[in-house]
């Protein structure tokens, strides 16, 4: 039985243009046909999501079909026929070489302003899970030159061709169109981002025989990338946690920040060979989608995070926060499925990405959000209380003079009641009065002064 090993790199962009525009853009690039695949067995939101017919969609799916003249021009080919070598050193010195097949390129694109391409890579050779983590984390540093031994990057070309391909320049200058390279930029540029998570990547293997859970987790058992201070990547292994699922007899999950890989072992070739090749499709279909839809709910939740965090505190409008909260109740707080094995997926991947903690900082973030408008409205309305005092104050001298100068024909009959010396006492107090009344005028203006605008 002839399945090949594959892995999907899924690298994400943020687009800046509407929601509804992405069909006539990618339908003016000629590259792009959409597709609407049968999630059923997801939660039927997704599927609602999803279908063209719903004027409120908020997922669209594609698949990119390259012309032979296009892929002629680009020297790129998206077919099972081409081969590509592949040539990576890691930052501990250790080389990768292999051959793959690139067949199909997919993309999927949120109403977040998020989407995602996935390219299907199909190797020739053995490659395991710690292997294709080094491999995604060279993908994604985006740089492929033909000096290798010096960057210590990638390199990638067809077999019979010396020339170097820049597969993510082509897929931001073309498979995205002029439509999307205008408004979109990959991800990677971000260093929020880079913090965090990155490219993703879905693999899946098969074995000729039986293996043992501990078989399989050693297999499983991925790398974590470290940060040094020269900002290099390096890489070590991930020993302190078990992330493997079993969720049937002959199949195993292996779940990181970097990727999830899928293990099966054919118990018996000829009654489990339709199996293995229903469940084939079934990875690169519906495990893709929901690793994805996954993804889609950590990047919007780090593209809040970076919102709230570096916006000035007027640039946060209430409906970027509805928006927020609208993404929650519609890609988060959702069942996927009702299948028992889909959900375990879930929850898997959702720890392995930090959902949960993504939406703590997000919460926090905004907590602190309200709170500094809280305070703005306070001391706006402090500064409006200042001006109705100001107000009342200078109205009541003005009301003080109009009384005075209406009575000052009467100053003479009082003084003559009174005497002198209590007229002179009557003067002075009541020159000290009008002294305190402008004092606290005074007061109230310079601190008026003091008091920030909003």
């Amino acid at each position: 039985m002839e399945i090949p090993k594959f892995t999907f790199a899924i690298i994400p962009f943020k687009y800046s243009y509407s929601f509804d525009s992405i069909e006539k853009i990618a339908a003016e690039g000629g590259i792009w046909q959409e597709e609407c695949s049968d999630y059923s067995r997801f939660y039927k939101h997704i599927n609602i999501n999803l279908d063209k017919r719903n004027p409120n969609r908020s997922i669209i799916e594609y698949k990119a079909v390259l012309s032979p003249e296009k892929s002629s021009e680009l020297g790129f080919y998206i077919s099972d026929k081409h081969k590509y070598l592949l040539t990576g050193r890691n930052e501990a010195g250790e080389y990768y070489r292999g051959t793959v097949w690139i067949p199909e390129i997919k993309m999927f694109v949120f109403d977040t302003n998020i989407g995602f391409i996935s390219c299907n890579f199909i190797f020739e050779d053995n490659i395991d899970f710690e292997s294709m983590c080094e491999l995604i984390c060279l993908i994604k540093k985006m740089k492929f030159h033909q000096d290798n031994e010096k960057n210590k990057t990638l390199t990638m070309r067809l077999e019979d061709q010396s020339k170097c391909i820049n597969l993510l320049e082509i897929i931001q200058n073309t498979l995205l169109g002029e439509g999307f390279s205008v408004g979109a930029d990959l991800f990677f540029d971000r260093s929020d981002v880079k913090r965090r998570v990155s490219a993703m990547m879905l693999s899946s293997f098969l074995f000729e025989k039986e293996i043992s859970e501990k078989e399989a987790v050693m297999y499983l058992r991925p790398l974590k990338r470290s940060q040094n201070k020269t900002h290099e990547v390096g890489f070590y292994r991930e020993v302190d946690k078990e992330r493997v699922l079993r969720p049937f007899k002959n199949m195993f999950w292996g779940f990181s920040p970097q990727g999830v890989a899928n293990i099966n072992y054919v118990v018996e070739k000829i009654s489990n060979e339709k199996f293995i090749r229903s469940l084939y499709t079934t990875i690169k279909r519906e495990y893709l989608f929901m690793t994805v839809f996954l993804l889609n709910q950590s990047y919007t939740l780090i593209d809040y995070c970076h919102a709230f965090s570096t916006a000035a505190d007027k640039a946060v409008s209430q409906e970027e926060i509805q928006r927020m909260h609208n993404f929650r109740l519609k890609h988060v707080f959702n069942t996927v499925s009702i299948l028992e094995h889909y959900r375990e997926y879930y929850e898997k991947l959702r720890n392995a990405l930090a959902i949960d903690s993504l939406l703590h900082e997000v919460d926090e973030k905004l907590d602190s959000l309200y709170k500094k408008k809280e305070d703005q409205r306070d001391e706006y309305l402090r500064k409006i209380e200042n001006r109705v005092v100001t107000l009342t104050l200078v109205f009541t001298i003005l009301l003080a003079i109009l009384g005075i100068v209406s009575t000052m024909n009467a100053g003479y009959y009082l003084y003559v009641d009174v005497g002198l010396k209590n007229f002179l006492l009557l003067f002075v107090g009541t020159t000290i009065a009008l002294a305190v009344i402008v004092f606290i005028i005074v007061m109230t203006v310079r601190k008026l002064r003091k008091t920030p605008d909003l």
